[in-house]
């Protein structure tokens, strides 16, 4: 034999919590009822499942309305926050569905000092809620993430023949199209004593640098020193900037080094190659749609401002950015 249906115990679920709360908030169940499209006696029924099922009177039915009774309010306090937990729940979603309208401006590549200045400096502008910055050794990849819009922008280098493919929605902004490399080594390396050294000097010497293929800046080194008839000694392969300086600093290797790049007096400097064989371009690549295009004028002249904050940083860096660095500055 069945069990009666009104007898089947019965799961609370969020609308029968809701209607214990619209209940209380109503004052009885007659004016609940019409505040939830329900007849009197349906919801009169309801509620009495709902008692039955968790053990007790929730409500005293007065003359003049409904009463919670101890229970009842325990429940009712239970149910407001399980209501409150729900609709947080929904905000949550719906956020999520939604576009960021106010997120931390994102900024990507590898370019040294400029990360931290340029950073340093959306974190304190008006237009900005927050700053992140994400590394990445590879320019095209950086430029896909901003094309993904998982960045807002990016400041990398790139060398000549390996040159960034910019997709729809993007654009790229040179900001030193033809900024030399230099070189590091102990200050008491044989050629620290020279103002400048050339490839083939530094051929004679162990040399550390990123692996073989990792970057197209690999690709372009070895087709300089090809057409300078150099090889060099590449015994050190590291892309983690600290061991590269620990190598430098044992004498253990000479490395490249972006011009802006400090010396550190009585441990390394930094030296200019003859002629300037090997160059590459800093560039600025943002998404047109973001808050940074409104801005690029402003990130730009930032940029400038610190290389020329940057020009003592060495001697090497000096000579060029009295010579042709000055010059190079982008204007609008």
């Amino acid at each position: 034999m069945g069990v009666p249906a009104w007898e089947v115990p019965l799961d609370v679920e969020i609308r029968h919590l809701r209607m214990l709360v619209t209940i209380a908030d109503a004052g009885s169940v007659t004016a609940a009822s019409k505040r939830l499209g329900l007849s009197q006696p349906a919801l009169t029924a309801q509620l009495q499942r709902i008692e039955r099922n968790l053990g007790g009177s929730l409500f005293v039915r007065r003359t003049d309305g409904s009463v919670p009774t101890p229970l009842g309010q325990d429940v009712l306090n239970h149910a407001r926050a399980v209501l409150c937990g729900v609709q947080s729940i929904r905000q949550r979603v719906a956020q999520h569905r939604q576009p960021p309208t106010n997120a931390p401006v994102r900024i990507g590549g590898y370019c040294g000092f400029l990360h931290v200045h340029v950073a340093r400096w959306v974190a304190q502008a008006s237009w900005a809620t927050g700053v992140r910055v994400w590394e990445e050794l590879i320019p095209q990849s950086t430029v896909d993430m901003v094309a993904r819009g998982d960045l807002d922008m990016a400041l990398f280098y790139e060398w000549p023949g390996g040159e960034v493919t910019l997709p729809p929605g993007l654009r790229g902004q040179a900001i030193y199209p033809d900024e030399p490399v230099f070189v590091i080594m102990a200050h008491d390396h044989p050629l620290a004593k020279h103002r400048s050294v050339t490839l083939a000097d530094i051929a004679d010497h162990p040399w550390a640098d990123e692996p073989p293929g990792l970057t197209p800046w690999s690709v372009y080194r070895q087709q300089v020193c090809h057409r300078a008839g150099v090889i060099l000694d590449q015994q050190h392969h590291s892309v983690f900037v600290p061991t590269v300086h620990q190598l430098v600093l044992a004498r253990l290797a000479v490395a490249p080094a972006i011009a802006t790049a400090r010396d550190l007096p009585g441990r390394m400097v930094v030296r200019s190659l003859d002629d300037n064989p090997m160059r590459q371009t800093l560039k600025l690549v943002y998404r047109t749609d973001g808050a940074v295009a409104a801005h690029i004028e402003e990130l730009t002249h930032q940029i400038v401002q610190a290389y020329t904050a940057r020009s003592q940083c060495s001697t090497a860096f000096g000579h060029w950015w009295a010579d042709q660095g000055r010059h190079l500055a982008p204007s609008f």
